[in-house]
Parts: structure tokens; sequence; C-alpha cells
């Protein structure tokens, strides 16, 4: 490992640790928040499989993933929509 890489690491440990996924994951079981919303997916076994892989070698909940993925997910699609102008033509804006 580099000096840049273990910079990057330090600092997205440091992030990381103001953000903690299962801190949160533990919050939300011990709690009936009304705030959130339970989200079911049919996927494929071999996804699933996938997941569970992915979720446990980055030591992440899948809540914690999938949330990750979905707002990178969505802020890429609007972005996507933003620049082709397809939102102003569906709303009719100029």
């Amino acid at each position: 490992m580099n000096f840049d890489e273990k910079i990057q690491l330090k600092v997205l440990q440091l992030k990381a640790g103001m953000f903690d996924g299962k801190l949160i994951d533990h919050l939300i079981e011990d709690s009936d928040t009304p705030a959130l919303r339970q989200m079911c997916a049919k996927i494929t076994p071999q996804l699933h499989d996938r997941l569970d892989q992915m979720t446990s070698l980055l030591d992440m909940s899948k809540r914690e993933f999938v949330e990750a993925a979905l707002i990178e997910a969505l802020n890429k699609a609007e972005e996507v929509l933003e620049r082709s102008g397809a939102i102003r033509q569906l709303t009719g804006e100029a």
C-alpha cells in the first residue's frame, strides 16, 4: 500500500465513523420509525448470493449497501434526465 492509498484509507475510515451504518441498522431495528419504508424486490438467487458475498466482504449490512446503491443510481438517472432535457419535455417546462 502506497502513501496515497494509506491516506485515502484513513480519510475514508474517519468519514465512515461519522456515518456508522451498523449503528443506524441497530437503531432502525429497535424502533418503529414511521419515516422509514420497507422495500422488497424479487431477485435471482445468483444476485442474492453476490449481494451476500459482497456485503460480507465489505462488512456492510444489506440495508446499508442497497441504500447506497439506490442513492447512486437515482442520482445518475436524474443527471441523465436533466442533461437530456427529458424532464422539461415531460413537465412542459420551457
